[in-house]
């Protein structure tokens, strides 16, 4: 290593890969080549044959391969070993490929050191990868196929690098010019996208479109399953987003769309795991014996009122992926009306109460209200949203329509609104309930959401011995205005009422 003459450095790290090893380093002794290269293979003392087969191979080809042999286990002490190996490279290029997969063209490293020979406007190159599962589940595939509209440029573009996985690290092929993986971006274990990102900070990421690799999947010892089993999925999409943030601080000069691209992913991150973690709360709080409905149902009225939920778990428009969002609102409702739907003692349609607050809590200029339209109707909420409010799914989506769109009261309506929740107030204290409740339904078909009626028609419905409806309509009121003292009344005294 530090070989003056050699133009590349090929890195490739090894725990535990006997199986794949001796493949992966035939395809580095295999390259055709018109310039010296070296491969140091990193072995982070492997417990299977993977020292026996990089000994060999330094014994058959001791001008290609450097070995670097640990006695203990880097990894675990959270060392990162490249970095040290990438800065003390001498060599104009740097490439990769880890010992569980290998190249499969003997003119891989030819053909895009000539090509980065051409391209001096790039910091990086890449090429294609064939896909092989080594459950034999799956057939081979590749990362895109020969007719594919990607990279149609030549290079890479910014969502594509950000945003994507649409290379694989054994492809990378990138200039000595610069710090390739900066201090600053050791702490994270994000290896190939951090090479890809600061790359794209430096120059163009050009694309090579024949595919010279292969990429084992699902490889139980591989880098990426030690990193999942060991950190967990949230954990390891928070380290992206903190990356980002890192990332733009260091590269301050980078263009708009690196920065506009680079902050939409981050805000997608931030919904993404706030959401993840709100259903695996729902669903320990579900299951809590301990707690009441009553208790899960103000928990979860707190939550959705919670400044993390109400931002990232509900609301597309924060300028996040709209796929992504969107398949994230539609688990989430579905989580939420079942959570609701759990709540027996609560009433039965009060999950379709939740889906009508969401929407109207939630309403922006650009919320996709298409989006919950089918949500609200679609068949398979086993929830079954408003099926006691009319099991048509065009009332349903009228209803959730009303709820909306914008209601402004005229001066007219306002005066008619008074004098009618005046009346309903007289009925009830004369005990004339079925007169106040229709009353009521008259002001609410003005004002859908006033919280004195639906107050009154909770308290009416508890009085008429219609216990379901009025827990309803204590569901509706809590929702909206939270479960404050006059209507925890009223659901003590529907409990009373119906013997429970």
């Amino acid at each position: 290593m530090g070989n003056c003459d050699v133009k590349v450095t090929v890195i490739c790290l090894v725990f535990n890969h006997e199986k794949y090893l001796e493949k992966c380093l035939c395809g580095f002794a295999e390259q055709k080549t018109a310039f010296p290269f070296e491969v140091i293979v990193h072995d982070d003392a492997s417990t299977d044959g993977s020292v026996d087969i990089i000994k060999e191979y330094c014994r058959k080809y001791p001008d290609i391969f450097v070995p670097i042999l640990e006695e203990t286990n880097q990894y675990s002490k959270g060392i990162r070993v490249s970095k040290g190996i990438i800065d003390n490279a001498k060599s104009d290029y740097i490439a990769f490929c880890e010992g569980d997969d290998y190249w499969c063209d003997p003119n891989k490293l030819q053909k895009q050191y000539d090509y980065m020979q051409e391209h001096r406007e790039c910091s990086m190159c890449v090429h294609n990868t064939i896909v092989h599962d080594l459950s034999g589940k799956e057939p081979d595939t590749r990362f895109w196929t020969d007719d594919s509209t990607l990279f149609e440029s030549g290079y890479m573009s910014v969502r594509q690098i950000f945003d994507s996985w649409t290379v694989h690290t054994s492809s990378y092929f990138i200039r000595n010019s610069y710090e390739i993986k900066p201090e600053w971006a050791t702490s994270y274990f994000l290896g190939d996208y951090v090479y890809l990102t600061v790359a794209r900070a430096h120059g163009m990421i050009g694309v090579l479109r024949d595919a010279m690799s292969v990429y084992n999947s699902n490889n139980p010892e591989g880098l990426t399953a030690r990193n999942i089993n060991s950190t967990g999925f949230i954990k390891k999409l928070r380290e992206r987003g903190e990356y980002l943030s890192d990332y733009l601080s260091h590269f301050p000069d980078v263009d708009d769309e690196i920065k506009t691209v680079a902050t939409n992913r981050m805000n997608a991150i931030d919904e993404y795991t706030a959401a993840r973690e709100f259903m695996y709360q729902m669903q320990a709080t579900a299951s809590d014996s301990t707690k009441t409905d009553l208790d899960k149902f103000e928990w979860l009225v707190n939550m959705l009122n919670s400044e993390l939920i109400h931002k990232y778990c509900t609301n597309p428009s924060q300028g996040t992926e709209t796929v992504m969002s969107g398949e994230v609102v539609r688990i989430l409702f579905n989580l939420v009306g079942e959570f609701a739907g759990s709540l027996r003692s609560l009433g039965a349609t009060i999950h379709f109460s939740f889906v009508s607050w969401l929407v109207r809590m939630y309403r922006t200029a650009d919320f996709p209200k298409e989006l919950i339209l089918a949500v609200s109707a679609a068949p398979e909420n086993s929830a079954g949203w408003g099926a006691n409010v009319k099991g048509d799914p065009e009332h349903r989506k009228a209803v959730v329509l009303q709820y909306a769109s914008e209601s402004n009261l005229t001066g007219e309506q306002v005066n008619e609104l008074n004098s009618l929740k005046s009346s309903v107030k007289d009925c009830v204290e004369n005990g004339n309930y079925k007169q106040a409740l229709e009353e009521v339904l008259k002001g609410l078909d003005i004002s859908d959401l006033s919280k004195e009626l639906i107050y009154y028609k909770a308290l009416i419905l508890n009085r008429l011995g219609d216990r379901d409806a009025c827990l309803d309509e204590v569901g509706i009121y809590t929702l909206f205005y939270g479960l404050d003292e006059n209507i925890k009344a009223v659901y003590n005294a529907s409990l009373k009422v119906s013997g429970a």
